[in-house]
């Protein structure tokens, strides 16, 4: 996927976040989560 913006995950984050889990995810074609407008999404980077 080339653009990520539309993925239900980054709903399912937001609502992780909520609850004060802490995120990390492992993506190979999206190696930095992009900023968005929508979404709360933190500064991480995909481990490998």
């Amino acid at each position: 996927m080339d653009d990520p913006r539309e993925s239900p995950s980054f709903v399912l984050m937001d609502l992780l976040r909520d609850q004060g889990v802490e995120l990390t995810y492992n993506d190979p074609h999206i190696p930095v989560l992009p900023s968005m407008r929508h979404h709360d999404v933190p500064d991480l980077s995909s481990r490998n």
